[in-house]
């Protein structure tokens, strides 16, 4: 897929398509390892008797965090580092089965101006090779204005970036964070919201564990996760 799309507000259109994200054929050793990286046992995705046999479903299912990630990696991907994903919403309304290929779609349906940035409301979903809808959700991405500044104004959502980020620290004190992580939290000044501090960096380490155990997880050949 195509990293990044426009890069700012005025750029996008409404009506344009996102480049499609293929996934797949995802196998029974990709199911695996994601179970295992979420610490998720549930045998519906693992243990084709007990799936079929015993919950009498038709295969074994494709986890539903694992196509969440799908989405989150189209949208990261296609806004690019200028913008931020603001919300996304999606509902799991079909099953989808090892030896299925996704294709994660998206499509821009409307914009809207804010203060200092526009708004960019996303369609989205994710159909087999069937074209079989399973995943329909939609997602708002935040864009810089043509000589504006590269990320949201912190003036509401940072309120709770840096709480949320010293939270995330002290629940996790000897959690080996990536060098970017580590420093932005070694140097959060108590009660102070910076710039530096954007709702970005929430949205950086939100998908950065889960991007990394993608990554791993879609490379068979490998004896287990990687972390890169």
């Amino acid at each position: 897929m195509a990293m990044g799309g426009p890069r700012h507000f005025e750029d996008f259109d409404v009506g344009a398509t996102l480049p499609v994200l293929e996934k797949g054929p995802l196998t029974s050793a990709h199911l695996m390892r994601w179970s295992a990286a979420m610490e998720n046992w549930h045998k519906i995705h693992y243990d084709k008797p007990f799936a079929v046999e015993h919950d009498k479903l038709p295969g074994l299912l494709i986890n539903g965090t694992f196509k969440q990630q799908f989405i989150l990696q189209l949208l990261k991907d296609w806004v690019g580092p200028t913008g931020w994903v603001w919300k996304v919403s999606f509902q799991f309304r079909a099953m989808n089965l090892a030896g299925e290929t996704l294709s994660v779609w998206g499509k821009v349906s409307a914009k809207r101006d804010a203060p200092d940035y526009g708004l960019v409301d996303i369609d989205l979903g994710i159909t087999n090779g069937e074209g079989k809808e399973s995943t329909p959700g939609k997602a708002t991405l935040a864009e810089p204005y043509r000589g504006g500044v590269y990320q949201p104004d912190e003036a509401a959502a940072v309120h709770d970036a840096g709480p949320a980020l010293k939270r995330l620290r002290r629940l996790e004190p000897a959690a080996p964070w990536p060098g970017e992580a580590q420093r932005l939290l070694e140097h959060l000044p108590d009660g102070v919201q910076g710039r530096a501090y954007s709702p970005r960096v929430l949205h950086f380490i939100g998908a950065m564990e889960t991007h990394v155990m993608v990554a791993a997880i879609l490379r068979p050949g490998q004896s287990g996760p990687q972390r890169s």
